[in-house]
């Protein structure tokens, strides 16, 4: 972890990682993350909320095994979107 901090501070350019979110009930895994929502999945017509949040990462899941990559709590989801649309297109400090 300090090796990567380090190389952040001495890069001038920033690069984030994308993926998809939904929701999911506890346990959860715990480990901090940036997390933004940036678009639509599906036909929902304004899924994403403004802004970003840090939340505890819940658990990395690759297609085709799972339907996105961030598997978020409710209420974590629902601080970046909007619950009805149900899996949105996201950028995350990965």
């Amino acid at each position: 972890m300090v090796v990567g901090m380090t190389m952040c501070l001495a890069s001038s350019i920033v690069y984030a990682a994308q993926g998809t979110a939904t929701f999911y009930a506890p346990p959860y895994v715990r480990e901090d993350t940036k997390l933004n929502c940036i678009g639509a999945t599906n036909l929902e017509p304004q899924p994403c909320k403004d802004g970003y949040a840090i939340f505890t990462i819940v658990d990395y899941c690759r297609p085709p095994r799972c339907h996105a990559t961030l598997n978020r709590s409710e209420v974590a989801f629902y601080f970046i979107a909007n619950l009805t649309a149900g899996r949105v297109k996201i950028e995350y400090d990965g």
